[in-house]
């Protein structure tokens, strides 16, 4: 199975004809400082272990991936650094959090940005941070990231408006790039 996804994501990769390459240690000491600052000590090693092969895919000028050992593990989109979902479930990645309804979820794996009145609970945090997505009953799984358009206080205090702008879900492109 892992040889078939390889294959996939390495196939997708060429097609799209996207400017790739293994990152060399000191590139790869500089990018994790900078998930440092942005996500936590705990979260930085997490997501590039030692000795780990960081390969990097930019996927358009605001749009790059990083994958380690050949799983996806970062996003850069629009200059925000975006754990991948993959990482948030398996590395245990930790953000702030919004939990949706079940009538929120089809929106959200479409790609849809998170409206306040689908939110039934959720973490502190401030406007513009990088905020996670469950669904409110499973609370384990993880279905979108984006960044915070209001804060959780904003959220709490109205009834109308997008709260968090989606920009990775799903099934969206990038679990194309992972070979899923």
């Amino acid at each position: 199975m892992k040889f078939y996804r390889n294959q996939k994501r390495e196939r997708l990769v060429d097609s799209l004809k996207l400017k790739r390459h293994f990152m060399k240690s000191s590139d790869i000491k500089k990018l994790k400082r900078e998930v440092l600052m942005r996500f936590g000590d705990s979260n930085g090693e997490m997501l590039f272990p030692k000795k780990s092969r960081v390969e990097k895919v930019q996927i358009s000028d605001d749009e790059t991936a990083y994958f380690v050992n050949e799983r996806l593990q970062l996003l850069i989109i629009k200059k925000q650094f975006i754990p991948s979902l993959f990482a948030i479930y398996e590395v245990e990645i930790t953000l702030p959090a919004v939990y949706v309804d079940q009538g929120a979820v089809p929106f959200v794996l479409k790609g849809a940005d998170v409206m306040v009145p689908g939110i039934t609970e959720s973490d502190e945090f401030a406007k513009g941070d990088v905020v996670v997505v469950f669904y409110e009953e499973t609370k384990s799984k993880p279905l979108g990231v984006g960044i915070a358009l209001m804060s959780s206080d904003e959220i709490k205090k109205t009834t109308h408006g997008k709260a968090i702008k989606s920009l990775h879900h799903l099934k969206d492109k990038y679990f194309g790039l992972a070979g899923i």
